[in-house]
């Protein structure tokens, strides 16, 4: 396995080296920090490149500031480093949002990268060896999630593979660093939790919900009440049947004008944690592991039910095993319990039900096969 450090101004290969030890960890939610140990060598510098070749596929990294660390009285190094995808992490000014509709978000991302990373009007710091590619064009809208104008470059590329399933890759290629934008439209990946070759299934459940924010106004001594619904949405309407439980928050504010804004940003608070984690062999026959990377849908296979979902997050170290977990998790068969118990409507499943709605028969009213031709309403519902 070797790991080869690239320089940041122009990509040239500083130094090419054995990994002595490694631990490689891919998280979206979390950005967390993969590691690796090797011995000193040329180029280790906060924002050079790290390319790891050896495994099943070709890993990117950059080196964040403080990711090197140095041991007293030895050559030995550990690198900290994050997913390339962190060249992109800082605040830009928002702006020419309204491409994403009259263009595409595919064309929004790249116009804003090259103004931004690859042409803005400080030169020293431009990554000119960018070259970038987009094969879709897909219109509508990616919230920027911008404060005072400005939002973070990296976390919007993340909402749009989210909301959109645009994907951004990453591949140095002929001393350019090619960035490739593009919508992606894949199959669910079966993953069967009850066969050998996965291992060490664990089910994490948490949820800390708000369901109520009270707010008091100051200003006129009233209050501003926001609801949470079971499906994550919020209502100002206390009589919602879809309302959500959960624990009430109470704050106050000087300004009516200031009470929904500071509601909701209580209810964006909210966590949800429904996911599985499993360990699959680098080796397995039945899965292609190559298939798994973050933002893959998958169906995951249990011996008590099956969840639709996506790969969030990938860990792999020197075992014969990768580390995979879920991302939130959709449970059909909850979703299907969830849709009876809560019908409104006019028809019956054959194992029947309970109607809320109005009833409308075409044809013969059978029971057990025998023609019902005279019957009465018993009670009203």
């Amino acid at each position: 396995m070797e790991l080869y450090i690239l320089s940041k101004q122009d990509l040239r290969i500083l130094s090419i080296c054995k990994v002595i030890d490694y631990e490689i960890n891919l998280d979206e939610e979390t950005n967390a920090k993969s590691t690796f140990s090797i011995m000193k060598t040329e180029g280790l510098k906060d924002g050079n490149y790290i390319v790891l070749n050896g495994l099943y596929k070709q890993f990117l990294f950059v080196i964040p500031s403080g990711g090197i660390e140095t041991e007293k009285n030895s050559n030995k190094v550990t690198l900290n480093v994050v997913d390339i995808s962190n060249i992109f992490d800082r605040k830009i000014i928002e702006k020419n949002t309204e491409q994403m509709e009259k263009l595409s978000i595919e064309q929004f991302i790249s116009n804003t990268i090259v103004e931004n990373f690859v042409n803005s009007n400080d030169i020293p710091l431009n990554m000119g060896y960018i070259n970038i590619y987009w094969n879709t064009n897909t219109k509508g809208v990616v919230e920027t999630n911008a404060e005072n104008g400005l939002y973070n470059f990296r976390e919007f590329l993340v909402n749009s593979r989210k909301k959109k399933n645009i994907y951004i890759d990453f591949k140095f290629e002929n001393g350019k660093l090619k960035i490739n934008i593009e919508k992606k439209q894949e199959n669910e990946e079966m993953i069967d939790t009850t066969l050998p070759e996965v291992t060490e299934y664990n089910k994490i459940y948490e949820e800390e919900v708000t369901a109520k924010v009270q707010v008091y106004i100051r200003e006129n001594d009233s209050e501003y009440n926001l609801y949470l619904r079971t499906d994550r949405t919020t209502t100002t309407d206390r009589s919602d049947p879809n309302r959500a439980s959960g624990k009430i928050e109470v704050i106050s504010v000087d300004k009516e004008e200031k009470a929904a804004e500071e509601a909701n940003n209580i209810m964006k608070n909210n966590n949800y944690k429904h996911l599985v984690e499993f360990k699959i062999s680098k080796t397995s026959e039945l899965m292609d592991v190559k298939k798994l990377y973050i933002g893959r849908p998958i169906i995951i296979k249990t011996e008590e039910d099956t969840y639709n979902s996506y790969i969030s997050a990938i860990k792999l170290t020197d075992e014969n095993y990768i580390y995979l977990k879920s991302g939130n998790l959709r449970n059909m068969l909850l979703d299907k319990l969830k849709a009876n118990k809560n019908s409104i409507g006019n028809k019956l499943d054959k194992s029947g039900g309970v109607i809320s709605g109005n009833l409308n028969v075409n044809g013969n009213i059978n029971i057990n096969g025998t023609p019902i031709l005279d019957y009465e309403i018993i009670d009203e519902w």
